[in-house]
Parts: C-alpha cells; structure tokens; sequence
C-alpha cells in the first residue's frame, strides 16, 4: 500500500512538474544518462549496467526538482527504480559541478527503498544542452536473493544461492537537453 502511494506521489510530481511547461518551455529540463554500478559483497565483485531518464523544471540557473524512472541490469537481476531527483548547480558556468539525489521505490527484484547521491560535473556546450558526468552511491533497501554463487568447482546450485545487496559506488555519463 506505501509503494501504491509513494508512486502516486510520483506521478503527481511528474504531471504537475511538466504542467508549469505550457506556459514557458524554457523552464523545461530532461535528461538521459547511462553509467555502471560496482557492488562489492561477500558473494565478490558484481556490477550492474544503469540507464536512467529524468523530466522536471529549472526553477533558477541552480535549482532543478524532477522525477523519472530507469532500468538496472545485471547478471540475472533487473530492477526498476522510479524517483524523484533534486539537482543542485553549484556555479552558472559553462563547466559547472553539480550535487543530485534519486529518491524513490524500486520495482522487479529488489524492490524497495532506492536513493542515488552523487556528485558530478557538467558541461553545457549549446543553449540548454550539456553532457555531465557523475560519481555517486547506489542504495537498495532490500536485498535480492536470486542470484546463484558458483562453488570452488564452479557448480551452480540451490546450496549456492546468496543474497546480494544491489548498492555500490556508481559512475555515470548523461545528456541533458
């Protein structure tokens, strides 16, 4: 029932984010970014490959609120986390550092809590638009316990079975438009 609510809540943010676009499309703000996440566990080294996009409003040349959804893939594990994202710009530059949170619910395996901080720096080349590039944290509540661990013979079997706690220190490389 929270995760039926904290969606909504989503979905409000979203529609009423894009609303205020009708009326002045400079304030519109979207994103595109693909990266990799290193989790290291008990279980050894596993990494996932993200792909997020994210749609909001620039409030002033420094404040950003938004809302999107991704996909996280891994080696026999999908999620899908859907946030709400506060971006912070540091400088009104055309290489600026920036300071983010996704903050929201992930879906599929692991489905629970998700937050991604991050830090990054941000080239804006063209009138609104600008690649960034960004190092940050990977955070889900739940672990997922799907994943077979190979024994020293490299044997996959039910004995093996391992929980994974999908977080780890992400790297990512976005547009922004």
């Amino acid at each position: 029932m929270k995760a039926l609510r904290f969606i909504g809540m989503v979905l409000a943010l979203v529609a009423l984010s894009i609303s205020p676009t009708t009326s002045n499309a400079q304030t519109y703000k979207g994103s595109i970014e693909g990266g990799r996440t290193l989790h290291t566990d008990d279980m050894g080294l596993f990494s996932t490959t993200d792909i997020y996009t994210t749609h909001g409003v620039q409030f002033n040349p420094y404040l950003y609120v938004g809302a999107g959804a991704g996909v996280r893939l891994g080696d026999g594990y999908t999620a899908i986390p859907i946030y709400a994202d506060v971006k912070y710009t540091i400088l009104k530059k055309k290489v600026s550092p920036f300071i983010d949170a996704k903050i929201g619910y992930s879906v599929l395996d692991a489905s629970g809590f998700y937050m991604n901080p991050g830090i990054g720096v941000s080239w804006n080349f063209y009138k609104g638009l600008s690649v960034f590039l960004k190092v940050g944290y990977t955070y889900n509540a739940n672990p997922y316990d799907g994943w077979m661990k190979p024994n020293e013979m490299g044997w996959v079997s039910e004995e093996n079975k391992t929980d994974i706690y999908p977080h780890g220190v992400s790297v990512s490389i976005g547009f922004g438009f």
